[in-house]
């Protein structure tokens, strides 16, 4: 798969340095530009974040433009091509032209799918005028920012751009088929409905999961859990509490808070035991299903590797948002009413991300 970046800044030293963190090795003479630019000692040493989920055949483009007129244009030639952009970093003040907020309304209404970074150094607009501008997959950066954040964010981006493209296609191929139903023969109709099947249930399966973080949904959980409370098996749901999402929610965005959940998905995986399922709770919370008990030293190491993991700093508007992790542990079936009271609360709102998916694509005539 083939996946574009573009870059969109009216400074070239900017554009410089930008270059840096995508394309080529880090040396030392670019810590004063960074410094210089975005008043703050990082480096974009670990840029293999971005590439870590890469397949061998995948490609990764960067382009730039310097002015607001000219990143729609790029855009509109990108779609035109079948080639579309997965994320824009877009600046706002980008003079004489139009500003990043304008140029970015523009390109949505042609690509609807592209996830789109507003980065400022200043306030022109709040983060309620520009999420409810743009409507979704929009994340608020103020510089200065963190290099490892923003790889960290991009790659999310292409992923979540990735499994959105593929949602789309699969909605045309169902399409497809209900249309060719009718003028196929009967002794056709057999492999048709194969087909049909085949993607139907693939597309269930990648709506089933939150966009950015890629893990399951609380209504998922509910399925799970009644499965096993009616099998009285043995198992152990592990719910993670996280300090620091509804900030990031409330300070830049949803896209933020999705972004600040998908970096903790990441963490707690290097933390658990080889089985285990992530569902996305409600806001702040994950639910880790572990398949057998989970007791005595296990039970306390898992706890302490999983709030080491899940303590650090987050920073999409330099705000340093704190984060921290609180954890309640079920066996079940003994806790079952506890964990029934549990999900009761939980559905009473839901969780992040949960926006509807993109359908403008689909089934156009």
């Amino acid at each position: 798969m083939n996946y574009r970046l573009l870059v969109v800044d009216d400074q070239e030293s900017v554009l410089d340095y930008y270059r840096t963190i995508f394309e080529s090795p880090v040396d030392e003479g670019f810590e004063e530009l960074s410094a210089f630019i975005y008043d703050v000692d990082n480096t974009p040493s670990e840029v293999v974040q971005l590439y870590d989920f890469l397949k061998p055949d995948d490609t990764f483009y960067v382009d730039y433009a310097t002015q607001g007129e000219e990143a729609v244009e790029l855009v509109k030639e990108s779609f035109r091509k079948g080639e579309s952009y997965a994320a824009i970093l877009m600046d706002i003040r980008m003079p004489p032209g139009i500003d990043g907020l304008e140029a970015s309304k523009i390109i949505r209404t042609f690509d609807p799918s592209v996830q789109i970074f507003i980065i400022t150094a200043y306030s022109d607009y709040s983060v309620d005028e520009i999420v409810g501008t743009l409507n979704h997959d929009v994340m608020v950066l103020k510089k200065p920012f963190y290099n490892e954040d923003l790889l960290q964010f991009t790659a999310n981006a292409l992923k979540s751009w990735r499994r959105m493209e593929r949602v789309i296609d699969l909605k045309w191929k169902i399409c497809q088929h209900s249309r060719a139903v009718e003028s196929t023969p009967p002794d056709s109709k057999k492999q048709l409905f194969t087909s049909y099947t085949k993607d139907f249930q693939e597309l269930e399966y990648l709506t089933a999961y939150n966009k950015v973080s890629g893990i399951l949904r609380q209504d998922q959980l509910l399925d799970l859990y009644f499965e096993k409370i009616d099998s009285r098996q043995s198992f152990t749901l592990l719910v993670v509490t996280i300090e620091g999402v509804e900030k990031a929610l409330y300070q830049s965005g949803i896209s933020a808070a999705d972004h600040l959940l998908a970096l903790c998905v990441e963490k707690i995986s290097h933390a658990l035991p080889r089985e285990y399922t992530l569902y996305d709770l409600r806001d702040g919370q994950i639910c880790i299903y572990l398949p057998t008990p989970l007791t005595g030293e296990a039970e306390k190491t898992v706890f302490k590797q999983i709030e080491n993991s899940l303590y650090f700093i987050f920073s999409p508007e330099m705000l340093k948002i704190h984060v921290s992790a609180s954890l309640q542990l079920f066996n079940l079936p003994e806790d079952e009413q506890a964990v029934n009271d549990l999900l009761q609360s939980s559905f009473q709102e839901a969780p992040l991300g949960w926006g509807a998916l993109t359908d403008e694509k689909v089934c156009m005539q």
